[in-house]
């Protein structure tokens, strides 16, 4: 008969879903029971999926069969659908490694573990993984929403020795000069970086949104300007001038304003001196041209009714010295 031994409460973790991961003698073994018996220990380390290649490839046939149903049925509509692929994208580009498909994963196969404080309480335990053949994967420990598991993870890693440092996430920026730019945000001056600051603080966890986000949101803009052409298109065609062709037709006007306000809205995290190509005052705005991909430029708006008055001078001086 096969023993079973219930895992002392400070040695198991709780994760999402219902969840349990064991620190055991030799390893952590992951489960969905508080107990522990030898079934658990089977080790599927040499096992590894490329999620992001998958996810890609995914995404691509699902853009495609979304543009072949526009195409074939006429109903425009339907690329909305693309901005569920977008979503999905600014997701992808946090996966960096394989994902391992075991769930035990002894001691000594752990490199280092990172710890992430997610949104919403949603905090993660990423467990670097090196296997049998030198190949380097990632396991990912959801860690379950209390302050108590996140301590206990903190403890169990670091008495292991494989904690990787946490993070600190805020920077002390009370000796930066500060160039306001918006209700509660500023600029903060360090060195020859522009750093973002908002309520008093530079969050450096904060998703940097400014080349990838924008690269996401123009992505999103050129579908949406796509379609409104369909179907302007389709109208004058087929000579359907409804009220209902009319009503869509303004919907997807509105709806390509969402991601073209989105793009102009985002505020790169740091911004470094040497991608400054040139800031220029427009009358109502503030314009800071930075170095993007080839020739393309990406700009940052600043809407001079929340700026200070010596805000383009402070701009000017920082760029030029």
């Amino acid at each position: 008969m096969v023993k079973l031994r219930k895992t002392h409460p400070s040695d198991l973790l709780n994760l999402q879903n219902g969840y349990y991961a064991h620190f055991v003698d030799d390893g952590i073994a992951i489960n969905d029971v508080k107990t522990y018996e030898p079934r658990h220990r089977v080790s599927r380390i040499n096992e590894s999926v490329n999620v992001k290649s998958i996810r890609l490839v995914l995404n691509s046939v699902f853009a495609t069969s979304v543009l072949v149903g526009v195409y074939l049925s006429g109903f425009v509509p339907l690329t909305l659908l693309m901005f569920v692929v977008l979503y999905d994208l600014r997701n992808i580009k946090r996966i960096s490694l394989p994902m391992n498909k075991s769930n035990f994963i002894p001691f000594k196969n752990i490199i280092e573990v990172e710890m992430v404080a997610g949104k919403l309480g949603f905090n993660y335990a990423y467990i670097k993984i090196k296997d049998d053949n030198d190949k380097v994967s990632q396991k990912k420990l959801p860690l379950y929403d209390s302050e108590s598991t996140w301590e206990r993870a903190k403890v169990l890693f670091t008495h292991l020795g494989i904690l990787k440092p946490l993070k600190k996430k805020t920077k002390d920026i009370s000796n930066l000069q500060q160039i306001v730019i918006g209700e509660g945000i500023t600029y903060g001056i360090d060195g020859d970086n522009l750093l973002y600051i908002e309520n008093g603080k530079h969050d450096l966890e904060r998703e940097d949104p400014y080349k990838y986000f924008r690269f996401l949101t123009t992505i999103g803009l050129l579908f949406t300007i796509a379609t409104i052409v369909a179907k302007v298109c389709r109208m004058i065609m087929h000579h359907n001038y409804d009220f209902v062709d009319f009503v869509v037709l303004v919907f997807f006007i509105w709806v390509a304003s969402v991601p073209f306000k989105l793009g102009k809205r985002s505020n790169a995290n740091v911004i470094k001196k040497e991608d400054i190509v040139d800031i220029k005052d427009r009358g109502k705005s503030v314009l800071i041209k930075t170095k993007g991909w080839f020739l393309y430029r990406f700009v940052i708006t600043l809407n001079k009714k929340y700026i200070a008055e010596n805000t383009i001078e402070q701009l000017n001086t920082f760029y030029r010295r």
